[in-house]
């Protein structure tokens, strides 16, 4: 008895540094290269818009949250749209490429100040593992539009649904179905 307990405390050192290996693996995991994320935005779009689109990165690629917040510019863009990588600390993989009106609904929303007033904004986040278990989705935000939203439901699904209802921020969210691109 007395062998294998000195036995399993002399691998202890072993086990312990393939903890520590594995561990960094998994951080250097997350970490991407400029371009790697810039890829990743673009693929939150159809390439007829993220092929011009601007690429911005938040700042410490995690989920902003309080007043000042302001995005990164990875690369200029001509066509007014703004793609976006994934966030690190979001479950699956949530780029979004959106036009100017959406983004500035979705940056007032960070920082917790009112959005835009006029025009539509409209963004995209075609791939998976998006916000609230939303499968690839087109999403449409109309400035005070709030009273024509009460026909659709808040619960995700394959219908078109409202994200932060009863909010300034609350926008459609449309499931993109196979053939729609």
């Amino acid at each position: 008895m007395k062998h294998n307990v000195c036995k399993h405390i002399s691998n202890l050192p072993i086990h312990l540094l393939v903890l520590i290996t594995l561990l960094a693996g998994m951080s250097l995991a997350q970490e991407a290269t400029t371009e790697e994320r810039i890829q990743n935005a673009l693929s939150g779009g159809p390439a007829v818009i993220s092929e011009g689109a601007r690429v911005m990165d938040w700042p410490n690629r995690a989920n902003p949250e309080g007043p000042g917040v302001e995005l990164i510019e990875l690369r200029a863009g001509s066509n007014g749209w703004t793609c976006i990588p994934n966030l690190l600390d979001t479950p699956g993989n949530d780029p979004m490429c959106l036009n100017d009106i959406y983004l500035e609904a979705l940056m007032a929303r960070h920082n917790n100040v009112a959005p835009p007033s006029t025009g539509i904004g409209i963004g995209y986040m075609l791939q998976e593992g998006t916000p609230k278990g939303s499968t690839p989705h087109m999403m449409v935000y109309v400035p005070e539009g709030e009273g024509g939203y009460a026909d659709f439901s808040t619960e995700p699904g394959p219908l078109p649904w409202i994200m932060f209802p009863d909010t300034p921020y609350a926008h459609l969210m449309i499931a993109m179905v196979e053939g729609a691109e």
